[in-house]
């Protein structure tokens, strides 16, 4: 595990990963998505989540979202976005193997699982950057939630296999429709 600059690529395993790289490709196949028609448009969606993560104690987490949702009126069918991301921790836990805080960023999905209830349960997977014995390493980092516009869900950071790091936690979004911007 090493860094192989203080730019954005990151080796772990052998393999060389170039962040920027990857964010185009992603964004790129966000937008051809073919589930995606004619009446989907655009928002941006800011966010703020106060969790619980054990050991590491209280957890702050800032987000922001573009994305596409499939109605006019935010309340039907799905959204899909990619969020960029920081989480950090407000305890004074000073142990030294602590991965906070780190960047994230994640592809999200979620749908209305019961039409016209306005209420949408999704996720996100992907990826973060994350300190490691003095190293900075990319592990993979999903989220689960359901709610409007206030959403309980968990985080689950892969540290390793064996060590997965669980946050529960509060997440309060601000969809903002960009034809309104």
């Amino acid at each position: 595990m090493e860094i192989l600059d203080g730019r954005s690529n990151v080796t772990e395993l052998g393999g060389k990963i170039n962040i920027s790289k990857i964010t185009g490709i992603i964004l790129f196949f966000m937008f051809i998505t073919p589930k995606l028609h004619s009446q989907s448009f655009p928002y941006l969606s800011p966010g703020i989540r106060i969790g619980w993560a054990g050991q590491e104690g209280i957890t702050f987490t800032v987000k922001f979202s573009i994305g596409l949702n499939s109605d006019e009126d935010l309340r039907n069918l799905e959204y899909y976005n990619f969020t960029l991301g920081a989480k950090t921790t407000l305890s004074k836990n000073q142990n030294k193997h602590r991965t906070m805080p780190f960047p994230f960023f994640q592809l999200q999905y979620g749908r209305e699982p019961f039409k016209g209830s306005g209420v949408f349960a999704g996720g996100g997977m992907g990826f973060a950057l994350i300190n490691s014995e003095g190293n900075k390493i990319i592990r993979p980092f999903i989220t689960i939630d359901a709610g409007l516009l206030l959403f309980p869900s968990v985080d689950i950071l892969f540290k390793s296999l064996k060590d997965p790091f669980l946050d529960l936690g509060l997440l309060l979004v601000a969809p903002i429709p960009m034809k309104s911007i």
